[in-house]
């Protein structure tokens, strides 16, 4: 009787022992799933809030303006893009060159009113351009008879903006230091106008 006493509280003990490192093995589970979970959120939260920053000092923000100038036939070159969740658009060092009838424009400066959180609202795309400012801007241009290569290397961006029914552009845009230079394709005789200010106000609806 006494042997199986003692084996009975042995046996009770053991059970007690495994459920206490069941128990704890559960707990070291949840444990590091909690802290997995965690630091996955906070990888995310870190990525989304430096996302403004890596396509400033990575080759991304490069890329992306170069891709998106493409498409509406301009060959793009720019020194830096700075952009943050409330630093607006900055750009340094824009160059470019239409496809269609090599038109030059370079501009020193861009500063605008929109930062990384109103592109990706959308407000870019719908022509909601706010305030731009354009610093030293430089146009090589050329004019044939009833036209001109600005109006040739446009079309791609007048037609995409014809079949987005959605955008209706608006915004300033200020113009300090413009310099002109047209060519006559017959005469290749050139005009320049020089040191030039100028402020436009878009709005599509008037």
């Amino acid at each position: 009787m006494r042997r199986r006493a003692v084996s009975s509280y042995d046996l009770q003990a053991r059970e007690r022992t495994q459920a206490e490192h069941t128990s704890h093995r559960r707990a070291d589970r949840s444990r590091r799933r909690r802290t997995i979970a965690f630091s996955m959120t906070l990888f995310v939260a870190l990525l989304v809030a430096s996302a403004p920053s890596l396509v400033s000092v990575s080759p991304l923000g490069r890329s992306l303006l170069i891709d998106s100038m493409a498409g509406y036939g301009w060959n793009a070159d720019v020194d830096s893009v700075q952009i943050g969740w409330v630093t607006p658009v900055r750009l340094t060092g824009l160059k470019l060159t239409g496809h269609r009838a090599g038109t030059s424009l370079e501009v020193a400066e861009i500063q605008t009113g929109m930062t990384f959180s109103q592109l990706l609202s959308g407000e870019l795309a719908r022509g909601q351009l706010g305030e731009v400012v354009l610093r030293d801007v430089h146009v090589a241009c050329e004019v044939h008879e009833g036209s001109s290569s600005i109006e040739t290397d446009l079309t791609d961006l007048f037609s995409s903006t014809d079949s987005t029914s959605s955008m209706s552009p608006s915004g300033s845009v200020q113009i300090l230091g413009l310099h002109i230079d047209v060519t006559d394709a017959v005469t290749e005789s050139t005009w320049s106008l020089k040191q030039s200010n100028a402020s436009v106000q878009i709005d599509a609806k008037e």
